[in-house]
């Protein structure tokens, strides 16, 4: 391991050292992470090698795609097919994670090492690589095994992330799986959720191409595939509905915080609402599945807008009901930040139907802020959007119930909310 992180430092500070050994230096790491005598850290430290000279000097790789090509794709491809051998319904029973879509705890160091690959040669050398991992995927997808349909899925994801110009040709391809591959009700949940993670890449990847040529009936929309499988209880525990949630929210928003075009989901609301509500209903004992479920409501109705309101009654009810509920636990951290995004869907749904629909119910949601505002203990920072509720979260959602309303209706809680946003007007940046 030290020689190859040896290795690894020079490919990354000085690949011209490698000028005229890259050729060599690529079949000697890829034997070694080929190798199953040796741990997974070895392989991984060995392929990492060769990962770094592509990215430090990938005109360097380029030269000698044909052999990188050749001794990379199938270690890294072997390494994507060796997950663990989970029972489906025991993984699937697991919670959900924080990022549905991201990388998972009990995920193999091998599957992860060879997912991480698979996007890094995607991204340097993204037109020599195509080919052989596009010829891969037709293999896979013929294949009865699940092992070989999730890897295949890995590797349109790492095409889609890494390399969009050489999937573009392919990307109905691509969307019909990702559709198929959750729709059947035969299919593993790992490979649900990495067809889930594939309608991600693609949303982001082709800016909105997908969602436009979806809209347009030109190919299969991912949101009747996963409304269906939201809507069976069975196929879609916690971990998979947030999957399905997640893959929802960004192909509706395309990545915008203020949603994507109506006629991306407008087709399909009636569809997608009582899905998304039978979700919200039988999650609440999993967090990240429930944030990731609001997200969805919010990121449909937001996406949608005018189009929302016959759909008002379904949700803003259950909010303030699930807000009353928990407002004795709001101090407590998990039950605060569920709390948080249901005020953020609440805002955003009224926001989505107007001021005559969500008057009524505006001066409630402003309560809700007002009393977590008064809750919220000191924020720790951090990446993540829970680190900073009152900023994040609490403060935008009243902003934006303001927007919508105005006038009598919120007068009594502007002090509540005008104080805190002063405050972190005038805070000296740390």
């Amino acid at each position: 391991v030290e020689c190859f992180d040896a290795l690894v430092d020079v490919a990354a500070d000085g690949a011209a050292f490698f000028a005229k050994l890259a050729g060599d230096l690529a079949r000697l790491v890829g034997a070694a992470a080929n190798a199953d005598a040796f741990e997974a850290t070895t392989r991984g430290r060995a392929l990492e090698v060769a990962l770094a000279l592509c990215e430090a000097a990938p005109a360097l790789a380029r030269r000698n795609a044909a052999v990188f090509v050749q001794s990379l794709v199938p270690v890294a491809v072997g390494l994507s097919r060796a997950v663990e051998d989970d029972a489906a319904a025991a993984w699937a029973g697991r919670p959900c994670e924080l990022a549905p879509l991201g990388e998972r705890d009990d995920e193999s160091d091998h599957a992860k090492a060879g997912d991480d690959a698979l996007k890094r040669l995607c991204g340097a050398l993204g037109k020599q690589v195509a080919p052989a991992l596009l010829e891969f995927c037709g293999q896979a997808f013929g294949s009865a095994s699940w092992v070989d349909a999730r890897c295949g899925l890995a590797a349109l994801n790492a095409l889609a992330l890494g390399a969009p110009k050489e999937l573009k040709p392919h990307v109905a391809t691509a969307a019909a799986v990702a559709a198929q591959t959750i729709a059947a009700p035969a299919s593993d949940p790992r490979c649900v959720v990495e067809a889930c993670r594939l309608v991600g890449a693609l949303s982001m990847a082709t800016k909105e191409a997908y969602q436009r040529a979806c809209s347009e009936n030109e190919i299969p929309s991912p949101v009747p595939a996963l409304a269906a499988a939201l809507a069976d209880a069975a196929r879609s525990p916690p971990r998979v509905a947030g999957a399905l949630c997640a893959a929802l929210s960004v192909f509706a928003s395309a990545g915008e915080d203020d949603g994507g075009d109506p006629a991306y989901v407008d087709a399909h609301l009636d569809a997608v609402v009582p899905a998304l509500a039978s979700t919200l209903a039988r999650v609440g004992g999993d967090a990240n599945a429930q944030k990731a479920t609001l997200d969805a409501v919010a990121t449909v109705a937001s996406c949608a807008e005018g189009a929302f309101g016959p759909y008002y009654g379904t949700f803003m009810p259950t909010l303030l009901a699930a807000l009353d509920a928990t407002a004795d636990r709001r101090h407590v951290d998990q039950i605060a930040a569920v709390r948080a995004r249901a005020i953020d869907c609440a805002a955003v749904v009224g926001s989505a139907v107007g001021v005559d629909a969500f008057a009524a119910d505006a001066p409630k949601v402003l309560a809700a802020i007002a009393g977590d505002l008064g809750a919220a203990g000191p924020q720790q920072g951090g990446d993540d959007v829970d680190a900073d509720l009152p900023l994040s979260v609490l403060l935008p959602a009243a902003v934006s119930v303001v927007k919508t309303c105005g006038g009598a209706a919120v007068d009594a809680y502007l002090e509540a909310i005008a104080a805190p946003l002063l405050a972190a007007a005038t805070a000296v940046p740390q």
